[in-house]
């Protein structure tokens, strides 16, 4: 569960304000009656299959990562900490990475990277 708020949290919250603003509208004199019932569900059920969708294609991708790190391949990550140089970084196995609870991280660099925000190099 933890996981699932971990990367989920910011479009949970997304989706809750647009089920509000639904609700809102919905519930205004100008609408028909019966248009909570009708829309209010479709609304909900498009965003939760958006997000369990989201949360899957994102463990897979996360679980092809550990693997292929595991296999001594390369691993491209997504670096937002400094603007002015490379926005990624290579992560290898052999230059003292390893994965603590779905992040890479290393004595030799002070932050970590989430392995959700990472892709397998094919090149190399």
């Amino acid at each position: 569960m933890d996981n699932f708020l971990t990367l989920e949290g910011g479009f949970l919250a997304i989706a809750a304000f647009f089920l509000i603003i639904t609700a809102f509208v919905t519930t205004r004199s100008f609408m028909s009656k019966g248009t909570f019932k009708k829309i209010f569900p479709v609304v909900f059920v498009f965003l939760a299959l958006g997000i369990a969708l989201h949360y899957y294609v994102t463990t897979k991708r996360m679980q092809t990562v550990q693997e292929a790190f595991e296999n001594n391949k390369v691993i491209i990550c997504e670096s937002r900490a400094m603007r002015k140089m490379s926005r990624t970084i290579l992560i290898e196995k052999s230059k003292n990475w390893r994965i603590e609870n779905d992040i890479f991280v290393s004595d030799d660099y002070e932050r970590g990277f989430h392995t959700s925000r990472c892709l397998v190099d094919f090149q190399n």
